[in-house]
């Protein structure tokens, strides 16, 4: 959602994500969300049920809330162009989000108006508009950069990924 769409409204609702979250940690003995998502979702042997492994966890995290009132605002754009999309009529439709809107956005975009015209953007004045690639690297995926979305060691995780965890451990315990 464009930064200049998103409403400044101050927001007293609860954070359920941050609260789910908690209990799993406090349930599961983990110190924190990396080592939670290491544990549940990283291990090389639970491949084959991975995708319903994390549909369940986010829909048991996010439950029914309706979060709080940025992420509504955001479910909401999603939503309508998920439904604009889907009237296109051109095949299936891909959704790139993150896990915690999937499930509202699974519900939601159903209950827009059946004749869903293309959602329209609010322009600025003087704006230059247009789409525009963002240069991918580890360093912008850390974490510890500012990415809040990040994660800790990116170029760990990446080793990790292209060599598996097995091989990535022998070679740990040779240095």
């Amino acid at each position: 959602m464009p930064c200049w769409a998103q409403s400044e409204e101050e927001d007293d609702s609860p954070d359920t994500q941050d609260e789910s979250q908690t209990l799993l940690l406090r349930a599961t003995r983990m110190d924190n969300s990396d080592t939670l998502w290491d544990h549940l979702f990283e291990d090389e042997s639970q491949q084959t049920a991975l995708p319903s492994t994390l549909a369940h966890y986010f829909a048991q995290l996010r439950g029914d809330s309706p979060g709080d009132a940025l992420n509504r605002q955001r479910e909401a754009f999603m939503a309508r162009w998920i439904t604009w999309a889907m009237q296109q009529n051109n095949g299936d439709v891909l959704v790139v989000c993150g896990g915690w809107h999937a499930p509202a956005l699974a519900k939601m975009w159903r209950k827009c108006p059946q004749e869903m015209n293309k959602p329209e953007l609010s322009s600025l004045a003087d704006g230059v508009t247009g789409c525009y690639l963002t240069p991918y690297s580890e360093k912008r995926l850390d974490v510890l950069a500012g990415y809040l979305s990040g994660m800790p060691a990116p170029v760990w995780q990446n080793w990790c990924w292209q060599c598996g965890l097995t091989k990535i451990s022998r070679q740990v315990n040779n240095c």
